[in-house]
């Protein structure tokens, strides 16, 4: 997908999809398909506010300065949205069911949301943490002037030692803030939006051209207050990220400029295991 702008990144389409007339068979006690989507998508949000809040809360209250910083509420916050993320992808494989009764449509279209970029990247964190051991560790960066950013990395054991697992960070980009998280998933849950609503709009007889929901314009509009300050390498990145100018919404690969890259004093944590000897520090902290 390339960059686009459009006030349809307003509002989630499938949800206004959903919301219109279509045929749908509930014998056996099926969910209907919106109430699957409401649901699930809910979920999603909740965890995605309760990153942001968090994080705000840890930069109002200075907690980076503790000499033990306390970032368990905020990687909660990250692993909780993580798996109800891969769970809602699940679930619109479900609802891809529902309009789909052929097995090879059924098959196509999941393949192509299981190859989009949009389920990968959260995926391969998750997949790592569950089956493999992985952590999320956190990491902060304070400047001169007191001002900070937080964010996380995926550690991993490779080659005798732990450290930021390569797979994620492959880049040299071994820490992701919080900020650049945000704005990446958040065009994620957009991308698979529209990947649905593309195979399921020829079955809608009476489309909702637009579905309010308040409490996604108050989350939009609070990812979009989030500042362009991110850690050094997060550039070598190219996703697409969600932003809003003028009004106008958009899924548009972040063009870096030098004032967007903190710099200042890296603090990471790590948890041993009782037996490795050797730590891979994230590249930037060993300055």
């Amino acid at each position: 997908m390339t960059d686009n702008k459009n006030s349809s990144f307003k509002y989630f389409k499938l949800a206004a999809l959903l919301n219109g007339d279509f045929e749908f068979n509930d014998e056996g006690g099926k969910r209907h398909p919106l109430a699957k989507y409401n649901s699930s998508i809910s979920n999603v949000l909740k965890y995605l506010n309760k990153i942001i809040d968090n994080n705000n809360l840890a930069l109002q209250t200075k907690i980076y300065n503790s000499n033990q910083a306390n970032y368990d509420v905020l990687t909660d916050a990250l692993l909780n949205f993580m798996n109800t993320f891969m769970t809602h992808v699940e679930i619109m494989g479900g609802i891809i069911n529902d309009f789909f009764p052929q097995k090879k449509e059924q098959d196509k279209i999941r393949k192509e949301l299981n190859r989009s970029d949009a389920r990968n990247y959260v995926g391969v964190i998750i997949n790592h943490i569950k089956h493999n051991g992985g952590t999320l560790n956190p990491a902060s960066l304070v400047n001169s002037k007191n001002e900070a950013i937080l964010g996380f990395f995926v550690v991993g054991y490779e080659g005798g030692s732990i450290g930021p697992y390569t797979i994620v960070h492959n880049k040299g980009d071994d820490l992701i803030s919080i900020n650049y998280f945000i704005r990446k998933v958040t065009a994620d849950l957009f991308l698979i939006d529209g990947i649905m609503a593309s195979y399921i709009e020829n079955h809608i007889q009476c489309k909702n051209q637009e579905h309010t929901d308040e409490a996604l314009s108050s989350l939009l509009e609070k990812i979009n207050n989030i500042p362009y300050k991110f850690f050094d390498k997060e550039y070598k990145r190219n996703h697409l990220m969600y932003s809003m100018k003028n009004g106008i919404a958009s899924l548009e690969h972040l063009k870096f400029k030098r004032n967007m890259i903190m710099e200042g004093r890296i603090s990471v944590s790590y948890t041993g295991d009782g037996v490795t000897r050797t730590l891979r520090i994230p590249l930037g902290v060993r300055s």
